[in-house]
């Protein structure tokens, strides 16, 4: 079995992630389908409606299908890491104990992004690259804080505080990682919608048709091409408790057994 709980090399953790995902593919994939299938029926519902003033629960529910995905890729990745299959149905069920913390760090993170926001506009000297500075530096500080909340059963606060803490030592690093798999995933998105985009244009499609195809399709490329940029975030963190803590397997597992079955 291939060890992960680990440290890693920069480039190790490419390598990684990549071998996570190409070698559980169909699970992994599924996790992230599943809730962009409904998402895009959402979209296709909002652009169908044309009614601008749902648009706002579309962004909440999209925040909030995002941090599920996440959150049961992790267990997926922790399951690949124990030598277990990981599949949908196990994933998804291990997040019910802690539905609400997920759900209240997600709402923080985003607060927190708010506010930064609001602070540009209220003081306008500080001005946008201030904003993005700020925005980038939080998001990689905090990257670890749902990866906390499922492994360490911790609240949304705490979760923040512990990612923190975790990214000391470690940022340019980190950010490095972080910045190259999102290159790395845009691209593959990308890569994805065109080509699905020209084989639906080349069959024919009607140009009413193709709006909402268009929609389903590009949830299919994030559901191919993200998986990795979730898979990197547990590694890194694994790295990161490897490296200031004496994390290893057997206590994985103990913080999985803690999740309901």
């Amino acid at each position: 079995m291939q060890e992960y709980v680990r440290e890693y090399s920069f480039w190790g953790f490419f390598k990684g992630s990549f071998g996570i995902y190409f070698g559980n593919f169909l699970p992994l994939f599924q996790i992230f389908l599943s809730v962009e299938l409904a998402l895009a029926c959402l979209e296709i519902y909002v652009v169908l409606a044309d009614e601008p003033d749902i648009s706002g629960p579309l962004v909440g529910a999209s925040l909030a299908g995002w941090n599920t995905m996440a959150a049961a890729t992790v267990i997926a990745v922790s399951d690949v890491c124990l030598g277990v299959t990981p599949n949908i149905q196990r994933s998804y069920r291990k997040l019910m104990p802690i539905i609400f913390p997920m759900a209240a760090t997600g709402l923080l993170m985003v607060l927190g992004l708010v506010l930064a926001v609001f602070l540009v506009r209220l003081i306008p000297m500080l001005g946008p690259i201030i904003l993005v500075i700020v925005s980038v530096v939080a998001s990689i500080y905090w990257m670890f804080a749902l990866t906390v909340v499922v492994h360490e059963h911790t609240g949304a606060r705490k979760a923040l505080k512990r990612s923190f803490s975790l990214f000391k030592g470690f940022f340019w690093r980190n950010f490095g990682v972080a910045i190259t798999m999102l290159f790395i995933t845009a691209a593959n998105g990308a890569l994805f919608t065109s080509i699905f985009e020209f084989l639906l244009s080349t069959a024919g499609a009607s140009e009413s048709s193709m709006i909402w195809i268009s929609v389903i399709v590009t949830n299919i490329s994030v559901a191919l091409a993200t998986p990795p940029a979730v898979i990197v975030i547990v590694l890194l963190y694994y790295d990161g408790r490897t490296r200031k803590e004496n994390f290893n397997q057997t206590v994985l597992a103990q913080e999985l057994t803690q999740l309901s079955t």
